[in-house]
This record gives structure tokens, sequence and C-alpha cells, in this order.
């Protein structure tokens, strides 16, 4: 963002024009000018602050924010989401985000670059050292009203807001408790709901999206007409008796990655989950039959990239899913029993200079991965100790290899073997570093 201020003025209107700008630095939405809000007062911004300030440092009212979903980056981010080159700070700390940037764009050279005097600052613009130049020319906005029926909607975004929205701030803005789009490409829906983290798919002009809401209310947006895109706007009218004709099963995969959820109701099977789309499942009837019920079972496969089925799940729909049109449904590595021991292709492949060894254990079992060249002399041998049945694929439980040898040295490039021994199990696979 960027914002102009006039000292001279009363604390709490010194602030006259606010402007929020794209990476360039070029406005895209206006927010204030003059002194005074510009637009629809009620819309809402995600941001990224530090955590001194949004804990009332220095007196910043974050505290006092209505609604403000917070999110500690520090609890959820990875080191790998992170950036992954600074590693002696928490990953999603302050320090740990200030290292990341400079080694991402400052390794080569140090940072020196120079602050500019007030009278350039053109993001910071101090009135008393120059003119404003954040105030833009007017844009004529227009109003829309949508009314929209308790339970499932049809709707499409009527005008062309100044932020684009998101499937997170369509919800907000519409107060839905969920939203299905249809992705063009693949010809699946994909859904997003109110308990998801981040802020999922874009919204676009000309383009249907089903929401659920759990009371009537009329919805006002504002915006500019769309250029060369056909809108319809109206929600159409619900049944007398509404039906739940569009579903939305969001999954929590704890310690789980490389897998597929295939979701069944009945004997047919209405969706799949996959990493891409967040683990989300979404299916409808556009004829609005109703897809889901109370008290339906529904029946989860968890498969691996192979397509292999590792084990089957049962999920029981309540009333309350019912009402807001999805469920919720909770794995940890812990839960998947895989149906046979197996060695998977490590990855990153090729890789350089570190990778990480996957495997599947049906039975408990002493663990060995041994490492050796393309002569058959042993590199490295890494002793894993008793492992319990479970999934070692994610970074955190797959064995990993710095790519050095038993006395720490790098080995060279090339083609090398990893043989897995679990009890009777015994498998080798081939792998490969470039430098």
């Amino acid at each position: 963002m960027a914002f102009s201020f006039d000292p001279s003025l009363p604390a709490g209107s010194r602030v006259q024009s606010l402007v929020i700008t794209n990476a360039a630095g070029n406005p895209m939405d206006t927010i204030a000018q003059n002194g005074e809000i510009v637009g629809d007062a009620d819309r809402t911004y995600r941001m990224v602050t530090i955590t001194f300030l949004v804990d009332g440092g220095d007196d910043y009212p974050y505290s006092h924010f209505p609604n403000t979903n917070r999110v500690d980056l520090v609890e959820v981010m990875t080191e790998e989401e992170s950036g992954g080159q600074a590693t002696f700070a928490a990953p999603g700390t302050e320090q740990d985000a200030l290292a990341e940037y400079l080694a991402a764009n400052f390794s080569e050279e140090p940072f020196a670059i120079p602050d500019v005097s007030p009278e350039n600052d053109e993001r910071i613009q101090n009135l008393a050292f120059r003119a404003d130049s954040l105030i833009m020319p007017g844009t004529r906005e227009d109003t829309y009203d949508i009314s929209l029926n308790i339970g499932l909607n049809m709707i499409s975004l009527p005008l062309m807001p100044n932020v684009p929205y998101t499937a997170r701030s369509f919800m907000e803005k519409t107060s839905a408790t969920m939203i299905i789009e249809l992705d063009a490409a693949s010809q699946k829906f994909i859904g997003w709901t109110a308990n998801s983290t981040g802020n999922g798919f874009s919204i676009e002009g000309g383009m249907g999206y089903i929401i659920n809401v759990s009371a009537p209310k009329t919805v006002r947006f504002s915006g500019r007409a769309w250029q060369d895109t056909t809108s319809a706007v109206a929600a159409p009218k619900q049944p007398l008796i509404p039906k739940t004709w569009a579903f939305v099963l969001r999954a929590y995969l704890e310690g789980i990655s490389g897998v597929k959820l295939f979701v069944y109701n009945g004997h047919t099977r209405v969706a799949e989950a996959v990493e891409s789309n967040n683990f989300h499942a979404a299916w409808a009837d556009m004829n609005r039959e109703a897809v889901v019920s109370a008290g339906d079972t529904l029946r989860i496969e968890v498969r691996d990239t192979t397509d292999a089925l590792i084990r089957t799940f049962q999920h029981k729909i309540s009333a309350v899913d019912v009402h807001r049109a999805f469920t919720e449904f909770r794995l940890t590595s812990a839960d998947l029993i895989p149906k046979r021991t197996v060695l998977l292709a490590n990855y990153p492949n090729p890789f350089n200079p570190e990778t990480w060894i996957p495997y599947h254990l049906s039975k408990p079992a002493e663990v060995t991965l041994t490492i050796h060249g393309t002569n058959g002399s042993v590199v490295r041998t890494l002793a894993l100790g008793h492992q319990s049945v479970g999934i070692y694929q994610s970074r955190s439980r797959a064995a990993f290899w710095d790519g050095k040898n038993a006395v720490g040295e790098s080995v060279a490039s090339g083609v090398y073997f990893y043989t897995l021994i679990a009890g009777e199990y015994f498998a080798t696979r081939k792998m490969l570093i470039l430098k």
C-alpha cells in the first residue's frame, strides 16, 4: 500500500490518500482520497504484519478489529514454504521472513538500496515536503443488489470490483459457508469452505458459482461493468423444500502427502480430492436433485500415486453438514495401514545435494536403507531403527539422505542405488545426482 499524510492535521485525520498497489507499484484500488473513504466501506483485505504489531505493540489496534480471521504464519508455514534458505529462525517468524528475503534477493551482493528523501518518497508521502501524487481520477462505480435464498444459490459476479475476489473474500462478502466452481479445463467441480485455509480460487466475471448461505439476505456489489463478458446476475428461485444439490468435502491430511481420495456416495463415485486442490472434493446436480442427505455414509478410498488402494474409510453425514453444505474429514498418518510394504521413488529425482526416500510398512520392522554405487560399493547406510506400521512418505517421515558418504564427504554426480530392508522385505531402486 501507499499513502499520503499531513502532519499538521489532528491525530486520527492525517491520512489523506491511501491506495493498494500491485508488485510494480501501480494503484489497484483507491481506499481514501482527500481524507475520505472511497467506494464500499465494507470491503476487506488480507494483509501480513508482524506479531509485535498485531498483538497491540505501539498501540496498533489490530486486536480490536472485527472478523480478522487471524492466521499466525509461524504455526502453519513449513521451512520449504518459507523459502528454505535461512534456517536459523522458525519459518513464518519476522526474522525468518527478513532472512529469506535477503537470501533470495541479495545473496550475491549485500543489501545496498538507499532510502529516498521525503521529497521523493512515493510510498509514504509526507505532505509537509511534497505534493500528493496518489490522488487518482474519479471512476464511476455502479451497484447491484442480489437476493440470496437460504441454502444453495447459483450466483455470478455482477460487476467488476476494484480488487478481485477470491473464494475466501467472496464467501465473506456473501456470508456463505461454502463455494463451488466448475473448472472448465478439467470439467470437475472445485470446492472451498468457510473452514478452509488460504484464499482459494479466483472469482471471475461471466462464471457461475454455487454458494450456500444459512439465512436469506441481500448482498450489494459495487464496481464497473464487465468488458467482453456477459454475467448472469440473478440468483435463481429455490424449490419450496430446499435440497442439498451441491456439496463439498474438505479433508484434513496431517503428515500425509502423495495420495488422493476417491469419494463414493453409495456405489457412485461422486468426486475426488487431490493435493493440488488442497484436498477438497465437490459435487453437484445441476437439475437441483439432492446429492447428499443427513445420515448418508460416504465411502472414502485413499490411494497412492499409482492408484493402489491404501485404505477405505466410512464417513457419516450429519444434519449440520447438510445445513452448511459441506463436511470435514480428518486423517493422520497413523490412520493409514498399508496393505503391503513397498519402497517408493525418491524425491526430488534428479537431486542436488539432498533427497527424501519414502516407503510404506505393512508390518512393524527394523528398517535399514543402504545407498551404493553402480559398482556395488556401499556409499552410506542409514539405520532407521524399529519402525511401526504406517506411511513414511512426507518429508517429516521419509528417510533423508544429504548426498554424503559415511565420512561426511559429498558424493560425485552420477547414478546411485538405494536398498530398503524391512524384516523379510527387500527392494532396490535407482536415483540420480546432478551437480
